[in-house]
């Protein structure tokens, strides 16, 4: 018995030395943030979100290495080891990262002549840069995303958080688009109560086989990824070079230019599209540290389109704590896309760090109602790969992720 008990007090004291609960309160400034994402950097698959109070409590072991805190918008947080003790509360500020580049760029004073004439050549010399910061070498990076669903009234309707991996393969030829793979492990989603019912009276009462089925066969996070992914910037110069004459160079400061190229395309004066790409350069080297993108689209529909029964109920599941439509008639529409690609300097390479995605989609319908929805999205590279990165099989593509419900309830 005394035996007994000695390996039971061994066993029980190894446990409590060896895992803790951390509990802490993310804030922006003096203000809590909610619904940043909680992680272990060497174990992503142990997190969490922070509550509406910004509050969270983890659980970790000895093998955790460090915490990652993070939010769209803001600058990527890490807490070391050493600074994880279960004694205090964890009080984390994120410092705000912009999504776009700010307004107070500066347009050079020169002649259109000589705009162009740099124009010409900052685009040849950054070019000429990205070939050694981005080799054509295939790269596997392994990924934690998080894609949050805003409703009109800014309620949190779905938070799906993503670990895995992407494989990126350089085009056979210049002419061709790169091979992306997308492989999600781990699939959590954070879903409002309410949101999930309405979900369940969708699929139970308004949905028919063939749309189940479509849906069921639908791969929407690898979908969603490929979109949030994009080109790489090697790429989307590439493409962009392509019309020369759309292009201007400006200055952020002394230390930083702005390459930027603007589009806009008008289909028979009901869809009207800007798209805006800037890359960020370093002024000395001419490496890209950053590309971003803005995409306005204005849509005029003249006699209205008057959303079916199925439709109408998607759009009733999304309008949380607003009021259910009983009839809804589009008239117009506007969509703000912003997209960011966020790099560092590693040796020669050019490393990347973030993607980040927000847009708001404002409809309006034909007798005034007005409806809001809001997404972001946010791909943090937790480890990129050069070494003998291989496709990823057909029978590893067909395997679905390992899938987490969460109600937003447990998180108060």
């Amino acid at each position: 018995m005394r035996k007994f008990f000695l390996i039971y007090l061994f066993l029980f004291s190894f446990l409590i030395t060896n895992a803790v609960t951390i509990e802490g309160v993310v804030l922006n400034g003096q203000q809590p943030l909610p619904y940043a994402s909680i992680y272990i950097r060497n174990n992503p698959e142990n997190g969490t979100i922070s509550n509406l109070e910004g509050k969270f409590s983890l659980n970790i072991d000895e093998k955790a290495d460090a915490l990652i805190v993070s939010f769209i918008g803001f600058e990527t947080t890490l807490i070391s080891k050493e600074n994880l003790t279960a004694n205090d509360t964890l009080i984390i500020r994120l410092k705000e990262q912009p999504i776009m580049i700010e307004e107070h760029i500066v347009s050079l004073k020169v002649s259109k002549k000589q705009q162009r004439t740099n124009t010409k050549n900052m685009l040849f010399l950054v070019k000429e840069q990205m070939e050694k910061d981005f080799p054509s070498i295939p790269r596997k990076y392994h990924i934690i995303s998080d894609i949050i669903t805003y409703s009109e009234t800014n309620q949190i309707i779905t938070f799906d958080e993503i670990i895995g991996a992407i494989t990126e393969f350089p085009p056979a030829k210049k002419d061709k688009k790169e091979q992306i793979q997308i492989l999600p492990n781990i699939w959590k989603r954070y879903i409002d109560n309410s949101v999930e019912e309405k979900i369940k009276d969708l699929n139970d009462n308004v949905l028919n086989k063939k749309e189940k089925a479509f849906l069921e066969k639908t791969d929407t996070t690898t979908n969603i990824h490929k979109i949030l992914w994009g080109n790489s910037p090697k790429q989307l110069l590439y493409d962009l070079a392509k019309s020369p004459n759309k292009w201007n160079i400006s200055r952020e400061n002394n230390d930083i230019s702005v390459l930027t190229h603007t589009n806009s395309k008008n289909f028979f004066g009901i869809i009207k599209l800007i798209l805006t790409t800037n890359f960020i350069v370093d002024a000395h080297t001419y490496s890209v540290q950053k590309v971003s993108q803005n995409a306005v689209i204005n849509i005029k529909i003249p006699f209205g389109y008057k959303l079916s029964k199925d439709e109408l109920a998607v759009l009733n599941v999304i309008n949380l704590g607003g009021k259910d439509f009983e009839k809804f008639k589009v008239k117009n529409a506007t969509i703000n896309m912003k997209r960011n690609m966020i790099y560092r300097k590693e040796g020669t390479d050019s490393v990347l760090e973030e993607k980040n995605f927000i847009s708001n989609t404002d409809i309006e319908d034909t007798n005034g109602n007005k409806f809001r929805i809001k997404n972001t999205a946010t791909i943090k590279i937790l480890k990129e790969e050069k070494e003998n990165v291989k496709p990823f099989s057909a029978s590893e593509l067909s395997k679905k992720a390992s899938r987490q419900f969460i109600s937003l309830d447990e998180t108060k």
